[in-house]
């Protein structure tokens, strides 16, 4: 009877977190960050299962502009570390990467994370890693290497990496994600796709993502970047 049990706590723990992870993936970081957090508070103790939604955590955070992301993604990687599985050491290296990218600052972990996240992910041909990391990498200014097969990687991984970020969002926006089709809107070098990608992230709420991209956008010389929206809009 406790085996049964124990098997139903993990699949409902599981299965919520797959709930929020398509949350985030559909561009709605508060509702990911709702569905995970209660997702985390109903574990019964941690362990390598709370890895994938610690990382999902922490970038919905980073989105949203909340300072807790950086503690639950070093949370993350402190439990995946000791793992060889493609997933957790991919979840905890690419939160780790967004943080970076969108706050401008080095998590501790971050070099280890990402080293033991690509090797991992090539030597088990993970797609949907192999290539996310490395895209992190790209936003995050930092190296990135070779993947050893290029059909190992996503379509719109591999447009966002040879620069190509409006087939990138385009590919983005066929499978609904919504924010990586802001984000490479905004990587775009035409100022209308810069723009919309702004509105887009004002839209879907990712405040942190979108005080980064305005950020990037003056820095390209543009000059109608709007302020973002106040609270009280955001809340309307």
């Amino acid at each position: 009877a406790y085996a049964d049990d124990h098997q139903v706590t993990y699949g409902t723990f599981r299965l919520d977190g797959l709930l929020g992870s398509l949350a985030l993936n559909r561009g709605l970081p508060d509702d990911a960050r709702r569905i995970l957090s209660e997702t985390l508070e109903g574990e019964v103790e941690p362990g390598v299962a709370g890895v994938q939604p610690r990382g999902w955590l922490a970038q919905a955070l980073v989105r949203l502009g909340d300072p807790r992301a950086p503690e639950v993604a070093a949370d993350a990687w402190q439990l995946a570390e000791s793992t060889d599985e493609a997933p957790r050491l991919g979840a905890a290296a690419a939160a780790l990467l967004e943080i970076a990218w969108v706050t401008g600052t080095t998590p501790p972990a971050l070099d280890a994370a990402v080293a033991a996240a690509i090797a991992t992910a090539d030597e088990t041909g993970h797609l949907w890693y192999a290539g996310d990391v490395r895209v992190g990498l790209a936003r995050a200014g930092m190296p990135v290497p070779e993947p050893p097969d290029p059909d190992v990687i996503l379509d719109a991984h591999a447009a966002a990496l040879r620069g190509d970020h409006a087939a990138a969002a385009a590919a983005w926006e066929a499978a609904g994600y919504r924010y990586e089709q802001a984000v490479e809107l905004v990587a775009c070098d035409d100022e209308e796709r810069m723009l919309e990608g702004l509105r887009m992230l004002d839209e879907l709420g990712a405040t942190g993502t979108a005080n980064r991209a305005r950020a990037m956008l003056r820095a390209k010389g543009v000059t109608a970047v709007r302020r973002g929206p106040t609270r009280g809009t955001r809340r309307n």
